[in-house]
């Protein structure tokens, strides 16, 4: 998915090479995809011949039927998902998706193919990317809800030059913050977590 550099195509044509994955679509490529560097790298790998350059992701996931996630985080090892080994077993056709994992379009477009992206209490994104708007604004309902319970519902602060006094809630602050830092699926369970373990300390000392 929009490889900038020939040496990343070089790369997943070795890599398509050596798990006989011998089908290799590329989408939107941001270099010239049969350059000389693509090749050094590919080491002369048939893949490279044979390879379909098209312009959307829609286009190679055309005849699709299923699709595998794999996943990593920034600074740590890439994570595939339990289930791989068996889903290679179940469905041999598929297809391995090399994107960045944080850009929303390319999420979009191979969830529009109804890809197999199942999901486990470790693995709770098959793409660890950002949790959904939906997440984070049912985090902030919940956490508007307890602020309100022990006083804190109204509290705002002005905002800073240029945006005319705008006022803005606690709850705005920490939606901003959440989105702008791309909280993850399984990092706003954990804030949920911490909303549960308020709610229990004040309901037990209103008992």
């Amino acid at each position: 998915m929009s490889p900038k550099f020939a040496s990343n195509i070089g790369a997943i044509a070795r890599t398509c090479a050596n798990f006989e994955a011998l089908d290799l679509w590329l989408v939107a490529p941001r270099c010239f995809p049969h350059s000389t560097e693509a090749y050094r790298i590919a080491v002369k790998s048939r893949v490279m011949d044979t390879m379909k350059v098209v312009d959307t992701l829609h286009e190679a996931l055309a005849d699709v039927t299923d699709s595998i996630g794999f996943s990593r985080r920034d600074g740590r090892a890439r994570l595939a998902h339990p289930s791989l080994k068996r889903l290679l077993q179940q469905y041999p056709d598929c297809l391995p998706l090399f994107c960045y994992e944080m850009r929303t379009e390319a999420q979009e477009a191979a969830g529009s193919g109804k890809p197999d992206a199942p999901a486990t209490d470790r693995f709770t994104s098959v793409m660890l990317a950002p949790a959904a708007s939906s997440e984070i604004e049912a985090l902030i309902q919940r956490w508007s809800d307890l602020a309100a319970m022990v006083g804190l519902g109204g509290a705002g602060t002005t905002g800073g030059q240029g945006n005319h006094a705008r006022k803005r809630t606690v709850a705005d602050h920490v939606r901003s913050l959440l989105q702008r830092g791309r909280a993850t699926t399984q990092e706003v369970r954990v804030l949920h977590g911490l909303c549960s373990a308020f709610l229990k300390q004040l309901g037990n000392r209103q008992a």
